[in-house]
């Protein structure tokens, strides 16, 4: 079974690496580049990383609760494995894909765990940026 907060260091680098290939082919999403590395360079900063840690294990205490921390895992890791190795000769509906998927991981986490305000508005800014990358 996997581990959320592994996945959850993986899952930040590897929707990065999405978003770089796809604004890689649109030169006219570039202006974005800078937004996004800011965001994702907040995700994976251990003050985000804490608040998160700390939201899961609060999560995995209760015995109902535990299960779904345990599936938003696998859901991440299913998306790591898949989608760790994207890059320039991807197809580009597998970067689309991608993309698409992280955006289904981040609202699983947004809805089901709870998660200190401010790191609930840095994913709210990942989603509004997600759809300008994926709309492009």
């Amino acid at each position: 079974m996997a581990d959320f907060m592994d996945e959850w260091d993986k899952f930040g680098p590897n929707l990065r690496g999405a978003c770089n290939v796809k604004i890689d082919r649109r030169p006219a999403l570039n202006p974005l580049r800078t937004t996004l590395h800011t965001l994702f360079d907040l995700l994976v900063s251990s003050r985000v990383r804490s608040a998160v840690d700390r939201a899961v294990d609060s999560m995995t205490r209760l015995p109902d609760e535990r299960p779904i921390v345990d599936l938003l895992a696998e859901e991440m890791a299913y998306f790591n494995g898949r989608f760790s190795a994207l890059g320039a000769s991807s197809p580009e509906d597998e970067i689309d894909s991608g993309l698409e998927s992280g955006k289904t991981i981040k609202d699983s986490i947004d809805d089901v765990v709870t998660l200190p305000r401010w790191v609930r508005k840095l994913l709210k800014v990942l989603n509004e940026l997600l759809s300008l990358v994926r709309g492009g």
